[in-house]
């Protein structure tokens, strides 16, 4: 059994909180569906906590790259914004499992969800994220150092059922069967990014470009275990399907017999097509 969290007591609002939540326009406050903090490194939880007491009808907000934002606020959010569908946390190093779990169970419809470097998310909050969010579409979980496995990505592969972007970088457990199981489970996606994910060999992308029609973009950019004649097997059967991958990930690791293929294959490097977040 889970022991929720409890909120904190909202303090004061801060002079910048005041003068563009409460002061100027209350009635406008109480009804904004979207805010962005982004960057802004001196925002700390007291500001998010006002939001959450005076913003109920919420449903974006963007806190990434706030370093002094973490879990306080965040519990805010999950107990007074049910209709929240976008969080933007990505660089948030004090938001943890604590908060991420009690967003899952506070906003039933939360659709679209960042937490890329925040290690202190782990595999905890995939199962909760799993078992209570199965209408995300939208999951960003790179360099949570190590926090994330592929225990955790197979929770979500088996009841996240309508994703349509995966981001998974840098996780170094993640292995074939997995990441074929999100093919084979997550047949909406559009964009899976498994860059740097080093276990990952050719299967995963072939079944990918088979079971998911709508695929577009894929980015194997340190994945050396992937050969030249992957490109060509996942491109024959996706011919929309852009392949993202380092200057030397492909061309350093295939057979020699492969250089023809990878010469008119529809590849991409990472200096050349920015990857959609």
């Amino acid at each position: 059994m889970r022991f929720r969290a409890q909120p904190r007591a909202a303090p004061a609002l801060t002079r910048a909180c005041t003068a563009t939540l409460a002061a100027r326009a209350p009635l406008a406050a109480t009804a904004a569906q979207s805010i962005s903090m982004r960057s802004v490194g001196t925002v700390t939880d007291d500001a998010v906590v006002a939001i959450g007491v005076h913003c109920t009808a919420l449903r974006s907000l963007d806190i990434a790259n706030c370093p002094r934002i973490g879990d306080d606020g965040l519990i805010s959010i999950a107990f007074s914004c049910e209709q929240l569908v976008s969080l933007d946390a990505q660089g948030c190093e004090c938001v943890s499992d604590t908060s991420i779990i009690e967003l899952c169970y506070g906003c039933p419809q939360l659709r679209q969800l960042n937490v890329q470097w925040c290690p202190l998310v782990t595999d905890d909050s995939l199962e909760v994220i799993a078992e209570l969010c199965p209408e995300l579409e939208g999951l960003w979980l790179s360099g949570t150092d190590g926090g994330i496995t592929d225990w955790g990505i197979a929770e979500i592969a088996r009841q996240c059922h309508k994703l349509r972007t995966l981001c998974i970088r840098d996780c170094s457990t993640l292995t074939d069967s997995t990441a074929c199981r999100i093919a084979m489970s997550c047949k909406l996606l559009a964009h899976l990014d498994v860059q740097g994910c080093v276990k990952i060999s050719d299967a995963p992308i072939i079944f990918a470009a088979m079971h998911c029609p709508r695929l577009r973009v894929v980015n194997i950019e340190g994945c050396w275990r992937v050969s030249g004649q992957m490109v060509h097997a996942a491109r024959s059967t996706n011919p929309e399907l852009l392949i993202v991958a380092g200057q030397s990930d492909l061309r350093g690791a295939v057979a020699s017999g492969d250089q023809q293929v990878l010469d008119e294959a529809d590849i991409r490097h990472d200096k050349e097509y920015d990857y959609p977040v």
